[in-house]
């Protein structure tokens, strides 16, 4: 039974890890945030964007 359960709980977990994606525009340049607890962050700055 146990091989059956790892492995879905596993996948479950990581489906819901990057089930969500944040993006926060402030005047230093965009944010993107994953997972549903807003980790990890991306940031670029607004002068790298043309």
């Amino acid at each position: 039974m146990w091989l059956l359960i790892l492995p879905f709980a596993f996948v479950s977990l990581a489906v819901l890890t990057c089930s969500s994606v944040r993006v926060r525009v402030c005047e230093r340049g965009p944010d993107v945030a994953f997972g549903p607890l807003g980790w990890p962050v991306r940031h670029w700055d607004a002068a790298d964007i043309e």
